[in-house]
């Protein structure tokens, strides 16, 4: 493949900001200053910003760096480097939409399910199927490989399993919280202030829920719309020696794929309040 030296610049730029972005994420996390942060879902979303900085600091360079030199050694590490991280962000995606289905379902009672150490054998278990994955690059023929892991193995599973799993989050999301408050008045009249408490409460509940599984789906979203062309084409090519698509266009596919690991910490910055706080704090504390 033809990398021109726009590409390799571009690519040194989106090394610069995946890497900045993402290693923000991951120290404010580690910092906490306000002691908001240290949730389930952050800390796969921790988990999420890893593996993009993984791109950001190993994949892009080396990627900007094959436009002077080539090399089959070099070729395979960004392979099985960007199968990986890739990998684990599908997964890392799945593990947080199924940790809100299942806190939005029990309305937070079987929060146990997902404590220290069912997280800590979560990630493991991610991170040796991301891997896994990737090293059958090392085994297999590359173009084998690369038309059967990600769409087959990563893509198409994870995005059927996360489809399912929102179609049923809107669902218990739009119909538990309401199922709750008419199941908690009393039989008798209950003053017009308390119903409007109870009633605010609920709301509050629900718009925070709602909020994760939103930010969860955009991440999700955001995925699939920039990895999609690049994983559809490399597909289509494999299969299918006679459809050619040339050099410029792949390279401006896969540039706009890694964009995605650059966008990511600007989607938690939007729409996580306590993430900014936290940010604001140290920005404002280092003043």
């Amino acid at each position: 493949m033809e990398l021109t030296q726009a590409n390799a610049v571009v690519m040194v730029i989106l090394s610069i900001i995946t890497t900045f972005g993402n290693f923000l994420v991951i120290y404010t996390m580690h910092r906490d200053p306000l002691k908001e942060l240290r949730t389930i879902p952050n800390w796969l979303i921790t988990n999420l910003a890893f593996s993009d900085l993984m791109l950001g600091l190993v994949v892009e360079p080396l990627w900007a760096v094959f436009h002077w030199v080539r090399g089959v050694y070099l070729y395979q590490v960004i392979a099985v480097v960007m199968h990986t991280a890739i990998a684990a962000n599908f997964y890392t995606l799945t593990a947080l939409s199924l940790e809100r289905y299942t806190m939005l379902k029990t309305r937070g009672l079987t929060r146990s399910a997902f404590q220290h150490y069912r997280l800590v054998t979560s990630l493991a278990f991610i991170w040796f199927l991301s891997v896994g994955m990737a090293v059958l690059i090392l085994i297999k023929p590359a173009n084998v490989c690369t038309r059967t892991i990600l769409p087959y193995m990563v893509g198409l599973p994870s995005t059927l399993i996360l489809v399912i799993l929102y179609m049923k989050i809107f669902i218990v999301i739009r119909n538990v919280y309401h199922k709750d408050f008419d199941q908690s008045l009393p039989s008798g009249d209950l003053p017009k202030m308390s119903i409007n408490v109870s009633k605010m409460a609920a709301r509050c509940v629900r718009k925070k829920e709602l909020q994760i599984a939103k930010t969860i789906f955009t991440l999700l979203a955001v995925l699939v719309l920039l990895w999609s062309p690049t994983i559809t084409a490399v597909t289509i090519t494999s299969y299918c020696p006679k459809c050619k698509i040339d050099s410029a266009t792949l390279n401006f596919m896969i540039t706009v794929g890694f964009m995605n690991a650059a966008i990511n910490p600007l989607i938690y910055a939007f729409q996580s309040q306590p993430f900014r706080n936290a940010v604001y704090f140290m920005l404002k504390g280092s003043a």
